[in-house]
């Protein structure tokens, strides 16, 4: 899983022959979670331009939240789920909604034991 994932506008900073093959790693990944039945969901907690450009700001002014700033933050992004993130009660109840309609969608079936349990019997 990546927390944040590698923006074209950051390429510079990472050289190509690093770069350049991320993309189908993680697509490869994916896929291959994907077969063996993992479930991918990618979300983006969104926050609007307005509480994106205070908390910017913010980062600017004070000096022990300088280390946040990253000046590709203020390029455009592209998102998977949208999610407001302004009220905390509202994002973790959109994510967990969202989470648990995926879940929901998984054909989950108890695994079949590697024995018959009808012949086991447990010492007293």
């Amino acid at each position: 899983m990546l927390a944040q994932p590698i923006w074209l506008e950051c390429l510079p900073r990472v050289p190509e022959a690093i770069w350049n093959g991320r993309y189908p790693q993680i697509n490869d990944f994916e896929h291959l979670l994907h077969e063996s039945g993992t479930r991918v969901v990618k979300l983006l907690l969104y926050i609007s331009r307005a509480e994106q450009k205070r908390r910017f700001e913010e980062r600017l002014k004070e000096r022990a939240k300088q280390w946040k700033f990253d000046p590709a933050d203020l390029r455009k992004r592209a998102p998977w789920y949208v999610i407001p993130a302004h009220r905390k009660w509202l994002r973790e109840l959109l994510v967990s909604q969202i989470l648990v309609q995926e879940l929901e969608q998984l054909p989950l079936r108890w695994p079949k034991p590697d024995f018959d349990p009808a012949k086991m019997r447990v010492p007293v």
